[in-house]
């Protein structure tokens, strides 16, 4: 699997990625060697690693850095986005029937007045 590190920290030798199937972050907790020898991965960095599910969380395992700062930007342009918002309640959700060639009324949401058009 290929991904992009999200957060590291080499102290701690932690980091979250986000892989290119687009599923779940997968986290990984090395030991205090890693792969291949060279400096520990900072945000940013494309890895490629092998993946083991444990539990309900994904791990990742044999890390390799396949090219450092890729995408540096990466992880202050997921901070900054808008967040998704919940889908309206039922109670909210509005569902109108038109008669043919009947002009709809319109409710003006939040102003408390309907007004017809």
């Amino acid at each position: 699997m290929i991904g992009l590190v999200l957060w590291s920290d080499a102290v701690s030798r932690k980091a979250v990625f986000w892989c290119e199937d687009q599923r779940d972050l997968v986290f990984y907790q090395g030991d205090s060697t890693f792969v291949d020898g060279a400096a520990f991965m900072e945000a940013g960095d494309m890895v490629l690693f092998s993946i083991d599910a444990a539990g309900r969380s994904r791990r990742a395992r044999d890390v390799t850095v396949l090219e450092r700062q890729a995408c540096t930007e990466l992880p202050s342009l997921l901070r900054d986005s808008p967040q998704r918002t919940a889908p309206p309640r039922e109670e909210e959700r509005k569902i109108l029937s038109f008669r043919r060639g009947a002009r709809p009324a319109i409710a003006e949401e939040g102003l408390g007045f309907r007004r017809k058009v």
